[in-house]
């Protein structure tokens, strides 16, 4: 695959709701910088996060909007989405979804570049595919950063959320990456959903998962997101961490088969530095590279 230009990264990252933003923020925004990232998900992002993230970021090159979590539940944080402005410009306002759950839109257009759709193409004749390219094309990326409903019996509600995401995708037309945690482990039912494995209602989609991409193309396997140890998780935490094992509940997502749609994951992996990572929250960072197919 090393014919295939990665044009963007992307990255999703819960950085852990808790009262120690003060100090962790700005490293937090510089470890996204040092990472390369041209695109940020957010996750567990309350308004503490909200005062003190958002020059920061600034700082280090990245527009940041956040969605605030609910007032009425002090379950529901929030989430948000930053990019690069060098890079990207918004098209609309945030788009925060008509959800009673955690999840917020960013119609994303790299500078220079055209709103105009044109027929699509496969970006490599040397990878066969048996499906075929969407009818069109397009530079607009949408880029979702989502939350999943926390809970082993919040499996159901985590199902309806997806399936409420995926019509959202359907209904934009254009190029879409989903990130986020999920709060979902890889064989229940949101996630199998998402991947084209589960008929829901007569419904069905498909979805490809970048870590599951890197796998089936001769990567490492995909790895835990969800912290068991470190020091923040140490600080928080009041339960036996020896029975908590790391779990994967972080995903990157981009809607269709990859390497024939805009914006698609790129096949590799772009590991960041987790040792550090487990300083700064209870969840690993995951990002992908993204192809821009439009050149």
């Amino acid at each position: 695959m090393s014919n295939l230009q990665t044009k963007y990264k992307i990255l999703t990252w819960n950085v852990l709701e808790n009262s120690h933003y003060e100090q962790r923020i700005p490293l937090i925004a510089q470890f996204i910088r040092q990472s390369g990232a041209d695109i940020v998900l957010l996750q567990e992002t309350n308004d503490q996060f909200a005062e003190l993230a958002v020059t920061e970021f600034t700082k280090n090159g990245y527009t940041l909007k956040l969605r605030p979590g609910s007032p009425t539940r002090s379950n529901i944080s929030g989430v948000g989405i930053a990019y690069d402005h060098q890079k990207f410009q918004e098209l609309a306002p945030t788009l925060k979804l008509s959800t009673n759950f955690r999840a917020m839109a960013l119609d994303l257009l790299p500078i220079g570049k055209s709103t105009k759709r044109r027929p699509a193409k496969y970006i490599s004749k040397t990878i066969p595919h048996p499906d075929t390219p969407l009818d069109y094309g397009s530079d607009i990326l949408t880029v979702i950063s989502y939350h999943g409903h926390w809970g082993t019996f919040a499996q159901p509600e985590r199902l309806n959320q997806v399936i409420l995401l995926d019509q959202f995708a359907k209904e934009k037309g254009n190029a879409i990456i989903l990130g986020g945690d999920f709060n979902a482990l890889p064989d229940e039912p949101a996630i199998q959903y998402l991947l084209g494995n589960l008929i829901q209602d007569r419904q069905s989609t498909y979805w490809v998962e970048s870590q599951n991409l890197i796998e089936q193309l001769g990567g490492p396997r995909p790895y835990g997101t969800s912290f068991a140890h470190g020091q923040l998780v140490d600080q928080n935490l009041r339960f036996d961490l020896h029975r908590t094992p790391e779990r994967r509940i972080d995903y990157l997502f981009n809607f269709g088969f990859s390497y024939g749609r805009e914006y698609a994951f790129d096949g590799w992996s772009h590991m960041l530095d987790i040792d550090k990572a487990r300083q700064l929250s209870d969840h690993a960072p995951l990002i992908a590279g993204i192809l821009d197919t439009s050149i």
